[in-house]
């Protein structure tokens, strides 16, 4: 990606070998749900449109290269083979009326189940370009990304193939069962929180592990925890009473902050339940120890 004042050239290059797609989604600047077209436009979505919300690559050269206006709450759909359907509905609760109905990792119904793809999310307004390569859900392609503008910054990235990325969890006959498949072929690996959700993978994966180390960290040897910057940096202390089950007391400078209860495995894959608390301080430190149970 290439950035200009109200628009950024990005250039998708395929190296996989198999026929590849791209769509590019985003608010727009009315704030409606729009679809970038080849010619750096962007149309707005409808109940009514038909389903051409996607580039082709060309094959000639595996490299598509597209101008993205301003978009926020952006997404860009790799796909290949064939391209991803994204369906509307009317909704009144989304922007203009409109709903969008993106693909879904995990449900077997959806008409994208049985295809490979994956997502980069990104936000280019007047306050710049913000990008990265989230694959929280589930890792379907090996993405990379690269930011050329003032400064030169890359986005994640992978240097295993997918056949590669693929072996090592087949390798592994309960991690294996994350896998998506048909015929053969191998689309994504789901995050174990949707194999949970799917009955494939344990529910208690996390559970020994936590037992084991969550009520180490007693007043004599608490968690620290350092938010290194934005509203809710410092140094927090996080200490768990004796007892089963108790939950962390976390502290900042002496003051006690809040408390995260005694996770579950579930909990701590889709950082949600103990761990939500919303934008407050309490929500930063909660996620860092969501993620350091995940790492």
């Amino acid at each position: 990606m290439t950035t200009a004042t109200n628009s950024v050239q990005l250039t998708v290059t395929n190296n996989t070998g198999q026929a590849g797609f791209i769509a590019i989604i985003g608010l727009d600047a009315n704030s409606l749900w729009a679809y970038v077209n080849a010619d750096g436009t962007s149309t707005e979505f409808s109940t009514t449109a038909t389903n051409n919300y996607s580039l082709a690559i060309p094959t000639s050269t595996n490299q598509l290269t597209v101008s993205v206006p301003w978009l926020v709450s952006g997404q860009i759909y790799f796909s290949l083979g064939q391209a991803i359907v994204i369906g509307t509905n009317a909704d009144p609760h989304q922007p203009g009326g409109v709903g969008l109905v993106l693909p879904a990792a995990a449900s077997s119904g959806d008409p994208n189940y049985n295809v490979a793809w994956d997502v980069a999310e990104f936000t280019f307004n007047a306050g710049g370009l913000n990008c990265d390569v989230t694959q929280v859900d589930a890792f379907g392609l090996p993405l990379s990304m690269t930011v050329a503008g003032d400064s030169t910054q890359s986005s994640g990235g992978w240097s295993q193939s997918m056949s590669d990325i693929f072996t090592l969890f087949q390798n592994d006959a309960t991690v294996a069962k994350l896998i998506v498949a048909n015929g053969g072929t191998s689309y994504r690996v789901l995050n174990p929180s949707h194999g949970i959700d799917n009955g494939v993978f344990p529910a208690d994966w996390f559970d020994a592990y936590i037992t084991q180390w969550w009520p180490t960290y007693t007043a004599a040897n608490p968690l620290q925890i350092n938010i290194a910057g934005g509203a809710f940096a410092g140094n927090y202390l996080g200490t768990v009473a004796s007892g089963t089950n108790q939950p962390m007391t976390i502290t900042l400078g002496g003051t006690q902050v809040g408390t995260i209860g005694y996770p579950s495995t579930s909990q701590a894959f889709y950082c949600n339940g103990v761990f939500d608390q919303g934008n407050t301080a309490m929500g930063a430190v909660a996620n860092v120890v969501a993620t350091a149970i995940n790492r």
